[in-house]
C-alpha cells in the first residue's frame, strides 16, 4: 500500500512539474511563407500602445528561439520601454540562416523576415516605421544582410558578434544610410575581430569605417572605459555621428564569442541595443515635418530626463510648449510668457517625445528622452 501511495505521489509530482513547465513555456507560432511553415516566438508587454515599435531577433548557429526567449534580457527591456519583441527561427539544418550574399533561393530567409515583419505590424497594430532587427553570431550575420537587402523594412540594425561578408557589399553596392551598431569582443575566436579572408568576411573596424562613410559620419565620441561582469574584459563605447545616421561600436577588450544580451554576457547588451534603437525612433510624419522656422536658440535639460522636471530655456520669450508622442498625439501642453519654462514629466511613460516650442518669432523642435 505504501509503495502504491509513493508511486502515486511521485506521479502527481511529475505531473505538476510537467504542467508548470507547460505553463512557463513560450508558445511557438507558425506562419506559412511561400508554402513553407516558419516559426517564431512573440513577446507583447502589458499596456503595449498602438503603433509601438517592433524588434525582431535572429538566433545564432544551432540557436533556438525558446532558449533565447527565456535566456536573453530583451523581454525585460520591452516591459520597461513598451515595444514588441519577436524571436524568428531559421529553417536551416543544422539551424542557421541563409544569409551569405549572393543568397541561394532556398530557404528564402530574407523573404520570410520581410513578410513576418509585415504580418506582425498588421496583426498587432505595430509601427511600420519603427521596426528594428538584432541578432547574435550567425544571427548577427543575418542582421548584416538585412542592413543591405531590407532597408525598407528596418529602421536600424544591431549586430552581436556578427560580421559582414564580402558578398553583402558586392551584391548591394549602394545602400542608403542606416543607423548601425556592432557589439564585438576583440578576442572572439569564432567571428574574428580582424575578419577572415578565407571565409570571407570583413573585420569589425573595416565594417565600422565603411558604414561611417555611407552615413557621412564626421566625428566620434569615445566613452571612458567601463567595467564589465569580467574585470579583465573592459568595455569601450565609440559613437560616430555628425552625418545622416549614427554608427555605434561597443568594443569589449579581450573577451570571447559571448552574447551580452544573455545572463552570461559581459554587460546588459539588450538594454544597450534598445538605447541605440530608441535614439533612432521616427516620430509620426505629420509632427516630424513641422520644421524649425526661427533663429531663437532654445536649450532643454536634463536630457534624458528621469521622470522629473525638464527645464526649457530660450534667448527670447516662449509662448507655448506642446509635447507629442511617437504616434504624433499631443499628450501635454503648457502656456508660457517668459524665456524659461518647466515641464513636469512625472506622468510620462518612458520613451521618446517631441517638443514643439513656440515663440513670438516661430517654432523650434526638440526631441527628449524620458527614462
Amino acid at each position: 500500500m505504501k509503495t502504491t501511495i509513493t508511486k502515486l505521489a511521485i506521479c502527481m509530482m511529475l505531473f505538476m512539474f510537467s504542467m508548470q513547465g507547460l505553463l512557463n513555456a513560450q508558445t511557438i507560432y507558425t506562419i506559412n511563407i511561400g508554402g513553407v511553415s516558419r516559426q517564431y516566438c512573440l513577446y507583447l508587454p502589458s499596456g503595449l500602445p498602438a503603433g509601438a515599435p517592433l524588434v525582431i531577433y535572429f538566433p545564432g548557429y544551432t540557436g533556438n528561439i525558446q532558449t533565447d526567449y527565456n535566456g536573453f534580457k530583451f523581454n525585460q527591456v520591452a516591459d520597461t520601454f513598451k515595444f514588441a519583441m519577436c524571436y524568428a527561427q531559421d529553417a536551416g539544418s543544422p539551424s542557421s540562416w541563409n544569409c551569405y550574399a549572393p543568397v541561394s533561393k532556398t530557404p528564402n530567409d530574407t523573404g520570410f523576415i520581410r513578410q513576418l515583419a509585415r504580418y506582425l505590424q498588421t496583426t498587432y497594430n505595430l509601427s511600420v516605421t519603427n521596426t528594428f532587427c538584432t541578432g547574435a553570431s550567425n544571427g548577427g550575420d543575418m542582421v548584416s544582410l538585412m542592413s543591405f537587402a531590407e532597408q525598407n523594412v528596418f529602421k536600424a540594425v544591431a549586430l552581436m558578434e556578427g560580421c559582414t561578408c564580402y558578398g553583402d557589399r558586392t551584391s548591394y553596392p549602394t545602400p542608403k544610410p542606416m543607423p548601425y551598431m556592432m557589439i564585438h569582443a576583440t578576442n572572439d575566436g569564432t567571428t574574428y575581430w580582424a575578419g577572415d579572408p578565407n571565409w570571407p568576411y570583413y573585420g569589425v573596424m573595416n565594417n565600422i569605417k565603411w558604414w561611417c562613410n555611407i552615413n557621412g559620419c564626421k566625428d566620434s565620441i569615445v566613452s571612458p572605459t567601463f567595467s564589465t561582469a569580467d574585470p579583465a574584459n573592459p568595455l569601450t563605447v565609440i559613437k560616430y555621428g555628425g552625418g545622416t545616421a549614427p554608427v555605434w561600436l561597443y568594443k569589449v577588450t579581450g573577451g570571447c564569442h559571448c552574447f551580452p544580451s544573455g545572463g552570461s554576457g559581459y554587460f546588459n547588451g539588450a538594454h544597450a541595443i534598445w538605447k541605440f534603437f530608441q535614439q533612432n525612433l521616427a516620430i509620426s510624419t505629420e509632427v516630424a515635418t513641422i520644421e524649425d522656422n526661427t533663429q531663437v536658440q532654445v536649450n532643454v535639460f536634463p536630457n534624458p530626463v528621469n521622470g522629473g522636471e525638464l527645464s526649457i530655456v530660450g534667448d527670447a520669450d516662449l509662448t507655448e510648449v506642446g509635447v507629442f508622442n511617437l504616434m504624433g498625439q499631443k499628450i501635454d501642453q503648457i502656456l508660457v510668457n517668459n524665456t524659461t519654462a518647466k515641464l513636469n514629466t512625472t506622468s510620462y511613460s518612458k520613451g521618446i517625445y517631441l517638443l514643439k516650442i513656440s515663440t513670438k518669432d516661430g517654432i523650434i523642435n526638440k526631441r527628449i528622452v524620458v527614462e
